[in-house]
């Protein structure tokens, strides 16, 4: 989470992106997900997604996850 190109990308991916939950649902299950299973990797000036940032990464469709990850999470 230290890229800003990923915190779009964990509401972009088919799974969020296409979850039938509105985007308040989803911005909660991230975060949840990010501090129950990241909290030791997340860094110490994280903030938690907001649901206006969620709401607009979610309706930019990511064709290709696997480039856009390697793009931007090269060095992860």
């Amino acid at each position: 989470m230290a890229a800003q190109e990923m915190r779009g990308y964990l509401a972009r991916v088919p799974g969020s992106a296409q979850a039938p939950i509105d985007d308040a649902e989803l911005t909660g299950v991230i975060n949840w997900i990010l501090h129950e299973f990241n909290s030791e990797t997340l860094p110490p000036n994280f903030v938690d997604l907001t649901v206006e940032e969620v709401a607009r990464a979610r309706r930019v469709i990511l064709a290709d996850p696997n480039k856009y990850r390697e793009t931007y999470w090269r060095g992860y």
